[in-house]
């Protein structure tokens, strides 16, 4: 199969993800920079061809069960429209009765071809209270076909002064999962000409998966942010049947992990700052679950801060 253009993620790695804030990196001196490039070709893995078939979410997930809401301790807070081939075509975002954001998703046969992003007029890049479901346009990204990665995800911001271009080229296994995403970002701005004409690694992340194609370990990179170092985050599963698997959602990191997360711990920063989060799940008889609660813990510093418990409710088609 021959698949057309998307992203990673952004990674993210939360539950509910959405696209990534474009900020001004920190331009790197020449020799650190040559250096960031070394241990970016360290941590590649072995890629597909051209020819690999893309399991979900770049490829269709198995036709039946889609998610369609997720409930936030009964407020609706996200929602998946889909179309007669089910196909996500729209995920929307709520700020109590009103959408917050919204991403519109479109297809070439069955492989993505770009994601529209739309805001709230009234919300401050998706942050703000809104007041209506006026929405503004604010981003496109487009995917294609890549060279020895399979895809390349750009993100053109009609508004953004600096003509700022992120292209993210994403890597999969010869079973078709993903295991790579690299942010190479150019600038037309003349000052900025001291970079390579050619764009460069500004953020990498690496995925080891386990035999049933659940990531048990994401590792990530920010060339451009020295102090932070790298992110490193590890997670346990259950055995039972994740529903963001079911939406096909490029956007969001969780959609290619066929199980739940139970555990998920991050370290951040030279002087690691480490995350827990734990999930508890009811499952129904199929073994999707119809809820989840987490709690999450920061260390850092001798210090521990704790987030009070919050509950996910997952509404199917069937």
């Amino acid at each position: 199969m021959k698949p057309a253009l998307l992203f990673v993620l952004t990674a993210l790695v939360s539950c509910i993800s959405s696209p990534q804030v474009i900020i001004n990196p920190v331009l790197p001196s020449p020799k650190v920079y040559v250096d960031l490039l070394d241990s970016t070709s360290f941590d590649k893995p072995a890629f597909g061809d051209a020819e690999t078939v893309l399991s979900p979410p770049f490829g269709l997930p198995p036709a039946g069960i889609r998610l369609q809401k997720i409930m936030l301790d009964g407020k609706l807070l996200t929602e998946y429209l889909y179309d007669q081939q089910d196909r996500l075509t729209e995920k929307r975002t709520y700020s109590g009765q009103f959408v917050l954001t919204s991403s519109r998703y479109f297809y070439k046969r069955n492989a993505i071809d770009k994601v529209e992003y739309w805001l709230n007029s009234g919300s401050n890049n998706g942050n703000g209270i809104p007041t209506s479901n006026t929405l503004r346009f604010a981003s496109t990204i487009v995917f294609g076909p890549g060279t020895s990665e399979l895809l390349i995800r750009r993100d053109v911001i009609p508004s953004d002064p600096q003509q700022l271009v992120d292209s993210y080229y994403l890597g999969f296994d010869p079973s078709g999962r993903l295991v790579w995403g690299e942010d190479k970002r150019s600038f037309s701005r003349s000052e900025v000409g001291m970079l390579p004409s050619v764009p460069q690694p500004f953020t990498y992340q690496v995925y080891v998966r386990n035999s049933v194609g659940n990531a048990i370990l994401i590792k990530y990179r920010n060339n451009g942010d020295h102090s932070s170092g790298e992110q490193t985050i590890s997670y346990q599963y259950d055995d039972k049947r994740n529903p963001y698997y079911t939406t096909g959602d490029v956007l969001n990191q969780r959609a290619s992990n066929p199980a739940n997360v139970i555990t998920e711990q991050s370290l951040t920063g030279k002087a690691p700052a480490k995350t827990t989060t734990n999930y508890q799940y009811v499952y129904r008889s199929d073994g999707y679950p119809s809820s989840v609660t987490y709690t999450s813990r920061r260390e850092e510093a001798g210090t521990q801060s704790n987030q009070p418990p919050a509950t996910l409710e997952f509404i199917y088609n069937q």
